[in-house]
């Protein structure tokens, strides 16, 4: 619920305040802004319509050139499509950023070793960060907020 509140308020802020409802399962909340004006700004900074799975969607490249934009985009990824986990194995915990985009997939990873943070496993529909340091480092750079939530 607190991903959604952040994000409603950034919606607010950068563009106008967003519909919201929660779900009845409680499972989701749908943000919505509808504005055409906005739809063909987002598309001519690099977004693409539709989903994301089908279109096999990336980052932009403008995102990817500056420090900045790669950490803000990491936190939206890993705060939408990550997790944090026990990994019952090690003992340890691990983060997993799971998609069925093999481009986002790639470019996560590229971000995350942007950052001086080395993924320790790809597989299929993830990247994880298992070892400790990796993991500290990501989350101190990111401030994921699953992160902040799972503290408390």
């Amino acid at each position: 619920m607190e991903n959604v509140l952040y994000v409603k308020k950034l919606m607010t802020q950068i563009f106008k305040k967003p519909y919201y409802r929660q779900r009845a399962d409680n499972k989701a909340a749908i943000l919505r802004i509808q504005d055409k004006n906005l739809y063909h700004f987002l598309l001519s900074i690099g977004l693409k319509s539709g989903n994301k799975m089908l279109n096999q969607v990336n980052v932009p490249d403008w995102i990817k050139s500056k420090k900045d934009l790669i950490i803000s985009c990491l936190r939206g990824l890993f705060d939408t499509d990550g997790n944090i986990s026990l990994d019952k194995r090690y003992d340890s915990l691990k983060l997993t950023f799971r998609n069925h985009s093999e481009p986002l997939l790639l470019d996560f990873r590229k971000m995350t070793e942007a950052i001086g943070v080395n993924p320790s496993e790809r597989g299929y529909n993830r990247v994880q960060i298992q070892f400790k340091r990796d993991m500290m480092k990501f989350i101190e750079i990111v401030e994921p907020i699953k992160w902040k939530v799972k503290l408390k």
